[in-house]
């Protein structure tokens, strides 16, 4: 068992399958300055590297549940959850493209930016790979400091938020579940009432800036 698998273990208190990675290429994932992890088909975690292994060490938006990964904060658990299921028929993961979501963190810290890309059916047991990393820059409000200043709704101000950290209105719809159409009138609505015209002038009045 190599350390990554051994790390693995050690978060959930069972052993995981051997570590799909020889140790060179793991030693050059630990370089990285994001998280990287490997999923099986079940959601088990079979590989993680460095940086990922300190996110969940420290479970501040995303932790271990035995060997499944989690959203600790309840703002993005569903949310995540459903990006971690992986497609039961080939062609649907063949054809799907990887997805962003913005996983929320204790006090008001900028959110963690999980991407998640499903790995085509071969000899491999790998379905998933998830991309995590930490956005530089100043704390994001929480929802209830833009709801009482701009008195936009609970979905308004989620999609704000979401915006802001680097979330597309299309990649919020498929996390979320909504229809296009309704994002992009909460989109309408949040514009209005911040009295901007453009999605980047919603994000610079977020960081407190004023739009061009």
């Amino acid at each position: 068992m190599t350390f990554h698998a051994a790390h693995v273990a050690s978060h959930s208190g069972r052993a995981p399958n051997e570590a799909p990675l020889h140790d060179g290429l793991s030693a050059s994932l630990d370089a990285f300055d994001e998280g990287v992890m490997l999923l099986d088909a079940t959601g088990c975690v079979r590989f993680m590297n460095a940086h990922a292994a300190k996110l969940v060490r420290e479970r501040d938006g995303i932790a271990l549940r035995d060997t499944t990964l989690h959203a600790t904060e309840l703002a993005s658990r569903k949310a995540l959850a459903a990006l971690l299921k992986v497609p039961s028929r080939p062609n649907e993961i063949r054809r799907s493209a990887p997805k962003t979501l913005a996983v929320h963190r204790r006090n008001g810290a900028r959110p963690l930016i999980v991407t998640i890309a499903r790995v085509p059916d071969n000899d491999s047991p790998i379905r998933l790979l998830v991309r995590v990393r930490e956005e530089a820059g100043p704390t994001l409000p929480d929802e209830k400091e833009l709801q009482d200043q701009f008195s936009l709704t609970n979905a308004e101000a989620r999609l704000a938020i979401a915006l802001a950290s680097g979330q597309s209105l299309r990649d919020y719809a498929d996390v979320t579940g909504l229809t296009a159409h309704t994002v992009r009138s909460y989109m309408a609505r949040v514009r209005e009432k911040m009295k901007v015209h453009r999605q980047v002038d919603v994000v610079r009045l977020i960081y407190g800036n004023n739009p061009e």
